[in-house]
């Protein structure tokens, strides 16, 4: 997707590091993974999930982990489109959740 904005991109200061963050992410994305299918990988120190299948069908973004910030940038296929502001709500609590220093 090249050339393409993301449709989603949402950014969050934290204080866990990159290794507290990196975790936190592991962990979010399993659970994403069980609940709508999501696939994801480390490359390099970013996060990159998708889904093939189910309610996230078509959903593909990145997960940029810095030392004092998070950024996710999704992008969403046509069906998803009309729930974005849903969507990015969803991303910004389970951001506030799990970034907060255990």
């Amino acid at each position: 997707m090249a050339g393409n904005a993301p449709h989603i991109v949402v950014s969050q200061p934290h204080t866990l590091g990159v290794k507290g963050v990196r975790s936190k992410v592991e962990a979010v994305a399993a659970t994403l993974g069980s609940k709508y299918n999501v696939t994801w990988t480390w490359v390099g120190g970013n996060a990159e999930f998708s889904s093939a299948s189910g309610l996230a069908r078509g959903v593909k973004g990145t997960i940029y982990v810095a030392p004092t910030q998070i950024q996710i940038a999704v992008f969403l296929p046509l069906m998803l489109l009309s729930f974005k502001n849903t969507i990015r709500e969803g991303i910004v609590e389970a951001l506030t959740e799990h970034l907060r220093p255990s």
